[in-house]
């Protein structure tokens, strides 16, 4: 997603989706997310995170 690109209901969605797959391919082998990575994870999910890039740089600041 762009900088300028609007947050659809379909954009949202999709988030949702591969976000929901990921953590269950992680579940399979026996792992989990930390509670702070699940919240980060959810902002994305509702657009409160608005860009991968964003996100990636949150869940690795620490």
């Amino acid at each position: 997603m762009q900088d300028d690109e609007k947050l659809t209901p379909e954009i949202l969605a999709r988030r949702e989706f591969h976000i929901k797959n990921a953590l269950a391919s992680f579940a399979l082998e026996g792992e989990y997310p930390s509670k702070e990575c699940e919240v980060l994870l959810k902002k994305y999910v509702s657009g409160e995170i608005k860009t991968l890039d964003e996100l990636r740089i949150r869940l690795f600041e620490k």
